[in-house]
Order: structure tokens, then C-alpha cells, then sequence
């Protein structure tokens, strides 16, 4: 029983010395990256106003033909009657 007790002991001590024991780890995490800025190309604005130049341009055509407006005068109606 002397030597279990004993035995105890000795993996107790050794437990807390193992755990006691401090060890200094460093890591070096540098990463390099690199950061570009283009230029953004965008054709929605082009196109925009292409379309407003066409319209512009093509306004007349577009536009539906109204009859213009006579007015009927009453010297017409004067010369039918004589």
C-alpha cells in the first residue's frame, strides 16, 4: 500500500510541475496583401444619353399629326347664299 500511495504522489508532483510549466509561443501572422484601385467603367450613362439625343432629334417624328384647326367664317357662308 506504501509503494500506491507513493506512486500517487509521484504522478501528482510530476502533474503539477508538467502544468506548471510555461512555455512562450509566437506566432508571426503577417500577410501582405495589396490594394488596387481602378477605374470603374460604366455604359449605363452613354447610353443614356444617346437615347435622350434620339429622342431629341426624332421629337417631330414621334410627335402624331393633328389636323389643324379651320375655323369656319361666316363670308363663306355669305358667298353660298348669293
Amino acid at each position: 500500500m506504501m509503494k500506491s500511495v507513493l506512486l500517487l504522489l509521484v504522478i501528482g508532483v510530476f502533474t503539477l510541475c508538467v502544468g506548471c510549466i510555461s512555455t512562450d509561443n509566437k506566432v508571426d501572422a503577417r500577410v501582405e496583401t495589396v490594394h488596387e484601385i481602378k477605374p470603374v467603367h460604366i455604359t449605363v450613362d452613354l447610353n443614356i444619353r444617346v437615347q435622350n439625343a434620339l429622342d431629341d432629334f426624332f421629337k417631330d417624328v414621334d410627335q402624331p399629326v393633328t389636323e389643324p384647326d379651320v375655323p369656319v367664317s361666316d363670308d363663306d357662308s355669305e358667298n353660298s347664299d348669293s
